[in-house]
């Protein structure tokens, strides 16, 4: 989260921290499905890793002028 924080401090367009953890909560939900479904049997580490880096999921849109969004 406090990547997450970071980056909304610096730019404008990043969403709230609510916002972030509703994508850390849904990126939760779909890595332990999607673990299940394809029996990929991730470690539960790893799949942290993935929900701990959702907070960084619109970083493009650092290089897309204010504008545009």
């Amino acid at each position: 989260m406090r990547i997450g924080r970071v980056f909304q401090e610096q730019h404008h367009w990043v969403q709230s921290e609510a916002h972030l953890l509703r994508v850390q909560n849904l990126t939760k939900q779909l890595v332990i499905v999607h673990n299940r479904r394809c029996q990929l049997e991730l470690s539960k580490s790893y799949m942290n890793h993935i929900v701990h880096s959702s907070v960084v999921h619109d970083i493009r849109k650092a290089e897309i002028p204010e504008g545009i969004l």
